[in-house]
């Protein structure tokens, strides 16, 4: 049983980061905390593909997992820095 939770101990962290991450969009009217929230669960989703691509002994990962890296970075490169409404 340790060992299994040894190995997965990758996933029991990003799953926390996810959870802080909601919660602080969630739970938080300032919109910079929100903003850090929204920051914190795409960390989180960052390190669960790159978790789920390692593979000992597999080949290269498919061109699934790299469409799904771009179709986050896209949003992530293309926000303003600046608040279109202020």
């Amino acid at each position: 049983m340790v060992e299994v939770l040894a190995e997965r101990f990758n996933y029991a962290v990003i799953i926390i980061l996810m959870m802080v991450g909601l919660y602080a969009v969630i739970a938080t009217g300032n919109l910079v905390k929100r903003l850090v929230g929204l920051s914190i669960f795409q960390t989180s989703v960052f390190l669960l593909y790159i978790s789920m691509s390692k593979v000992f002994g597999g080949a290269r990962p498919s061109s699934i997992t790299r469409r799904w890296r771009m179709t986050s970075l896209i949003p992530t490169r293309s926000t303003p820095t600046r608040c279109p409404m202020c």
